[in-house]
């Protein structure tokens, strides 16, 4: 996934399947991800302007190649409900 996606505020988007990529996330609305999260492109960002929930079935996957920018995945986000796994 590369690019935007708009997601109003108010509403919800759920996502079951894949996230990946460098990715903007528009709008104050909440996302959900109940499957796989990969912020960035080994590493990157993925930027929301909303909430986010990561649902207990969900994977996030998170890149750690050290402290400067660039060496690691960002997840920007207003507030995030983290459950499930995380594999660094």
């Amino acid at each position: 996934m590369a690019g935007t996606v708009e997601v109003s505020s108010g509403p919800t988007a759920v996502y079951f399947g894949t996230v990946t990529g460098i990715a903007i996330f528009t709008g104050g609305g909440m996302t959900v991800v109940e499957g796989s999260l990969s912020p960035g492109n080994s590493p990157g960002s993925m930027s929301f302007a909303g909430d986010v929930a990561l649902g207990s079935g969900s994977t996030t996957l998170m890149e750690l190649a050290g402290t400067g920018a660039g060496e690691y995945d960002q997840l920007i986000a207003g507030t995030v409900q983290i459950a499930g796994s995380l594999n660094l």
